[in-house]
């Protein structure tokens, strides 16, 4: 039979065990934004345009909820999209907007 301070010498080992994996595997991360999002808007631009050339028509950035995020404008919203297009760039969100098709005033 184990004794009261049996239990509470596992606990405790329990408790420590339980705190290393959390840090080591899945603590806290910090997302250290390192460049601007239009840094990171004009350095990716191009690929994110040649996703789909005949879809895509813009790349902007967004205030959204208080946040600034990547826009990816897009004719029509399709499943292929949604998978090609990252969600997140260097720690900036990225959203697709359908924005329909965009014509030039003369």
């Amino acid at each position: 039979m184990i004794h009261k301070k049996g239990y509470i010498t596992i606990i405790i080992v329990l408790l420590v065990a339980a705190t290393i994996v959390y840090l080591e595997f899945g603590g806290i991360k910090t997302v250290q934004k390192q460049r601007t999002i239009e840094e990171v808007k004009e350095r990716n631009e191009d690929w994110l345009m040649n996703i789909d050339e005949e879809n895509i028509t813009g790349v902007g950035i967004e205030e959204l909820n208080g946040e600034l995020v990547i826009i990816v404008m897009v004719k029509e919203k399709t499943h292929e999209l949604n998978r090609s297009i990252p969600k997140e760039i260097e720690g900036y969100k990225v959203v697709i907007e359908e924005t329909g098709e965009i014509i030039a005033r003369k």
